[in-house]
């Protein structure tokens, strides 16, 4: 696949990196069927539409406010 074709489409690392998640959690996500992906030998692609769509559902809003709570928690320690 020749990348500059496909603008319109993220690789795991790039999700990840967007997310703040590592890779392999972006494809337990494409795993799980929680995020849309386009398979391909060796990884998957994301269209930026299903980028979208994933990042305003409410699987990844729960995940994402769990993420931060977690992080406020061991910010703050025992107090």
């Amino acid at each position: 696949m020749q990348r500059q074709n496909y603008k319109e489409v993220l690789l795991a690392k790039e999700v990840a990196a967007f997310t703040g998640y590592c890779p392999r959690t972006v494809t337990c996500w494409v795993n799980e069927k929680k995020l849309r992906a386009i398979p391909l030998p060796q990884k998957y692609v994301v269209p930026k539409e299903y980028l979208i769509n994933f990042l305003v559902s409410d699987y990844y809003n729960k995940s994402i406010i769990k993420k931060i709570a977690e992080a406020f928690h061991c910010a703050l320690g025992d107090i």
